[in-house]
């Protein structure tokens, strides 16, 4: 998804890289076991791509 996977990005795109709203994913944050957030000011959250990515693929393919 990213050349580079220190990349921080809001949670907006995190939502359109994962293909679910912006609600979702901190419904997801709030639940506990999706990557958290990193506070980089008072209104900026932002996450690394590397993690959401290796998120992504500890969840596996449907079906498996």
């Amino acid at each position: 998804m990213s050349n580079t996977p220190s990349a921080l990005v809001p949670v907006k795109r995190v939502a359109t890289m994962l293909s679910v709203s912006v609600a979702t994913v901190w419904r997801w944050c709030a639940a506990g076991g999706f990557p958290a957030p990193l506070k980089i000011g008072p209104n900026a959250t932002r996450w690394r791509v590397s993690d959401v990515e290796a998120w992504l693929a500890s969840r596996g393919t449907p079906g498996e």
